[in-house]
């Protein structure tokens, strides 16, 4: 929560949030504005490696750590991004705890034999959300 909140203030607070926010939005018209869209673009990629570098390390903190660790989270994140709306950082937070309120709810209450079965119920809850508004929960006007 501190790390989603401390991002969340860069993005809004900050010159180089909003020059970030700016670039992601509209390169060109940014790089007009006088936004160095380059060096904003290697330094998100920079911040970004960052936070998944910390993602990592926390999971690695409470689980073996293995060269493809995180392979079995993969599609439960892409899934939650789909679910939240792609595009929307807030949807996909959203999104992460519906997932992982699903998977954990399944997995706690039903028997040991079905706790593969907690990954299925969160693609059943994307499929179901999906056919509601197949946009995601934040619905999302992505600039193209």
């Amino acid at each position: 929560v501190l790390v989603i909140v401390t991002v969340h203030l860069m993005f809004k607070r900050t010159d180089i949030g909003i020059a970030m926010r700016a670039t992601g939005s509209d390169e060109d018209l940014a790089e007009v504005c006088g936004v160095d869209t380059s060096s904003i673009r290697r330094n998100t990629w920079f911040a970004m490696s960052g936070v998944a570098g910390l993602a990592g390390f926390l999971i690695a903190a409470s689980t073996n750590v293995f060269p493809l660790m995180g392979m079995e989270y993969l599609l439960l994140l892409i899934a939650a991004a789909i679910l939240g709306g792609i595009g929307s950082a807030y949807g996909a937070i959203a999104g992460a705890y519906i997932i992982g309120g699903a998977v954990t709810l399944t997995v706690s209450y039903l028997p040991s034999s079905f706790t593969t079965l907690g990954t299925g119920v969160a693609f059943l809850i994307l499929i179901l959300v999906l056919i509601v508004r197949p946009s995601g929960i934040a619905d999302v006007e992505v600039a193209t």
